[in-house]
This record gives structure tokens, C-alpha cells and sequence, in this order.
């Protein structure tokens, strides 16, 4: 089995609160990074799993909607709406 294939068994297993335990407790958090961890653990659920997903285990898109059972148009949706969400909490809104 492939590697692909080995991680969407492995994530069908777990709750959503599971697998942002196990990304949570694996952060190396440096003094720049915390602010983006905190920020990641305060989005809405079906945010944090396609962020942890596709940028912490570094799944494709595909690879992400297979683990969560949705649809790779769906992943993207929630990756853009996530990370306007990160945008918004670290920076106030302002442009960068």
C-alpha cells in the first residue's frame, strides 16, 4: 500500500478533536510560530482539519478529501475561507 493510502486509513479513525490533538502536541513552537498555532487551534472545526491536513501532514488536496470524506472543490473552499480567517486574526485585518 501506498503512503497516500496509509494515511487516509489511518485518519478515518480518528475524531476531529483527535487528530488536532496529535498536530497540537507535535508543533515545534517557536516565538514566531506561536501566534499562527494559536490562531489555527481557534478556527472552526472544519477548518482546522483541512489545514492541519494539507499544510502540518502536508496531504495533497485529494489526499485531504479523501481523509475527511469530502470533495477536493470542498477542501480548497475551506483552505481559502481558513486561511482568511488566519489572515484576519493575525494581522487585524490589515494588509500585510
Amino acid at each position: 500500500m501506498h503512503a497516500a493510502g496509509i494515511k487516509k486509513k489511518i485518519w478515518k479513525n480518528f475524531s476531529p478533536a483527535e487528530v488536532f490533538g496529535f498536530f497540537c502536541s507535535s508543533f515545534l513552537v517557536k516565538e514566531d510560530d506561536r501566534s499562527l498555532s494559536l490562531a489555527v487551534m481557534e478556527l472552526p472545526d472544519r477548518y482546522k482539519q483541512v489545514v492541519l491536513l494539507y499544510y502540518f501532514q502536508g496531504m495533497t488536496q485529494r489526499e485531504t478529501a479523501a481523509a475527511l470524506g469530502l470533495s477536493p472543490a470542498a477542501v480548497l473552499r475551506r483552505l481559502r475561507s481558513a486561511e482568511a480567517l488566519l489572515k484576519e486574526a493575525l494581522t487585524g485585518g490589515e494588509e500585510a
